[in-house]
């Protein structure tokens, strides 16, 4: 089968031999590098091209599945994850035994197709679809992996990731809140009567998963620079790191949580209401509040938030950068039935993950 193309209104049909299915994904920088595959072993020239991509190795998702009808699962995932990490350590990997999916997406360029990102793939013929529509990507990406932790199964391959899963809980936390709160003030104009119960509420236990994960966070920390300072003689940038998130952390619990601004306004137009009840009608049928002023408040508490998971995932590459040791460690099974939020009220649980790569060989 030759190389064919067929377009479409923002994408195209391509029919081709192996990798050629998908290759276009890899011409062409993104901000990152997202896909689900059976199996997983990149083609050669796609992983030379791959690290010299620094915006690609700072987000790397695979959610990867293997064959696994002959009871050999955990050694074929192990041979996987050794031969990938030889070649590119800062992948971050997920399990998924349900998984059949070929997706792979840069951000800019999305491909839906038969091809596994594999060097196995080359012979077979395959089809597939590449799409540029922004929509469409941002939604196939945002179902499929966004929180990808929380998902599937990670394989944590460093000491920065088991701390990074429980503050994605929080963030998650944090964008469902945003979202009903945008949805809410979007419409103020044309409301009549809101009741208590339909407002942000107080936040009190976004609150609580804060200071349990800046307790959780002190005692990683520790360890961490402890560590590290053994390790690499360049300690003091993960160290910086280390202090900068501790002190973000402490400035987002002085704040007023999020759904605060949204309550306060409620309240102040509740009180203006009253005081003109003569002009009721009149007073909700023109924009008399800054309503969206109270989103961009919003939206700066969840940004505060937010810069604390960047400089987290920054944390990892420049953790991996400095101690190289292709270490691993599967989430375990077992503890799937314990809810992630179950991290910060038992750190426990999550120290045996990083600690696990703090060991001295």
């Amino acid at each position: 089968m030759e190389y064919s193309e067929i377009d479409l209104k923002e994408g195209k049909i391509v029919l081709s031999k192996g990798v050629e299915n998908f290759k276009e994904i890899f011409n062409e920088k993104g901000s990152h590098l997202y896909l689900t595959t059976y199996s997983y072993d990149m083609p050669t020239e796609f992983l030379e091209w791959l690290l010299k991509s620094i915006e690609f190795v700072n987000d790397i998702k695979v959610v990867f599945n293997v064959f696994n009808f002959d009871s050999s699962e955990s050694q074929k995932i192990d041979f996987l994850i050794k031969r990938a990490l030889n070649t590119n350590p800062y992948i971050q990997f997920f399990y998924n035994e349900d998984n059949h999916s070929k997706i792979i997406s840069n951000g800019k360029k999305l491909y839906i197709g038969s091809a596994n990102v594999t060097s196995y793939t080359k012979n077979n013929f395959e089809a597939g679809v590449i799409t540029i529509n922004k929509e469409t990507i941002e939604k196939v990406e945002r179902q499929v992996f966004d929180y990808s932790h929380l998902k599937y199964e990670p394989i944590f391959t460093d000491p920065i990731a088991p701390i990074i899963v429980p503050y994605l809980f929080i963030i998650n936390l944090l964008k469902r809140e945003f979202d009903y709160i945008e949805e809410l003030l979007g419409n103020v104009d044309t409301f009549h009567f809101t009741q208590e119960s339909n407002l942000p509420d107080d936040g009190r236990d976004i609150k609580k998963y804060l200071k349990q994960y800046l307790k959780m966070f002190k005692i990683a920390k520790e360890d961490l620079v402890t560590s590290i300072m053994a390790k690499s003689e360049e300690y003091f940038i993960v160290t910086n790191l280390l202090n900068e998130i501790e002190n973000s952390l402490a400035a987002i619990l002085s704040l007023d949580t999020i759904g605060s601004e949204t309550r306060y306004f409620f309240d102040f137009i509740e009180d203006y209401r009253n005081s003109l009840e003569e002009y009721k009608e009149h007073f909700w049928r023109i924009n008399t509040f800054e309503n969206e002023v109270v989103i961009y408040k919003e939206k700066l508490y969840l940004s505060k938030a937010e810069a604390v998971l960047k400089m987290l995932q920054n944390l990892r590459i420049k953790w991996i950068s400095l101690v190289k040791n292709n270490k691993f460690i599967r989430y375990n099974n077992a503890q799937k039935k314990i809810p992630i939020i179950m991290w910060l009220e038992n750190p426990n649980l999550a120290e045996s993950y990083w600690r696990f790569f703090l060991k001295q060989k």
